[in-house]
């Protein structure tokens, strides 16, 4: 579902190979909207924290709608780093990885690459299989589904700041009409060269009325 695919398990029959196909065909556009969904309300809530922080801390009423989206970006983009390594260090104990193979492991997995060299939670898995070989399957099957709630917290984030990216990019774009801008510039060297002058006006004032 959340198409990294390390592939430590995989179908082998071909019934289960196809019940796999179909619950991608029907799973991952929903996959999608949900994590659309968790991003925006990460959005919000960063949000929330910036206004909050400004109104308490700084003491400042007067909040730019323009700054608060660049400061979400900001602020959405240096959380996902900072998650990374949390995760990474966590890992590093559990697995007995180093530092530097956790966070290669999480970006794997941030990424949806999967590689599967490095799988999270999979040595833990199979020292609780080998303990209890009873239940061992339904206990590595939980800890997977454990595991996998960081990596959708990851991309949740990606989410988040993908949609703090656009608000970004809507507030950067140039607030200057470049079709008209250029139609006056247009005009300005056609009066230059025909040496009428009225003609630069007459373009301006064609562009304010239609404007």
């Amino acid at each position: 579902m959340v198409q990294t695919g390390y592939g430590d398990t995989t179908p082998k029959r071909a019934l289960t190979q196809l019940v796999f196909l179909l619950f991608c065909m029907l799973g991952l556009p929903i996959m999608m909207l949900t994590l659309k969904s968790a991003g925006e309300i990460i959005a919000a809530g960063l949000k929330y924290v910036i206004i909050f922080t400004e109104k308490h801390v700084f003491k400042k009423n007067d909040i730019n709608a323009r700054k608060l989206k660049l400061k979400t970006l900001i602020l959405s983009m240096v959380i996902s780093p900072f998650e990374i390594g949390i995760m990474a260090i966590v890992q590093s104990y559990i697995d007995e990885w180093t530092l530097i193979e956790s966070v290669y492991a999480w970006m794997v997995t941030l990424t949806t690459i999967g590689f599967g060299d490095y799988v999270p939670c999979l040595r833990l898995g199979k020292a609780m299989e080998a303990r209890y070989s009873e239940y061992g399957s339904i206990t590595t099957s939980i800890l997977m589904a454990v595991a996998l709630f960081p990596t959708l917290f990851l991309l949740s984030l990606v989410a988040c700041s993908l949609s703090c990216v656009i608000d970004a990019f809507e507030v950067l774009k140039p607030s200057v009409n470049l079709v008209d801008s250029c139609k006056s510039c247009c005009g300005k060297i056609k009066s230059k060269v025909t040496g009428n002058p009225d003609q630069t006006d007459h373009t301006i004032s064609d562009n304010t009325v239609n404007s």
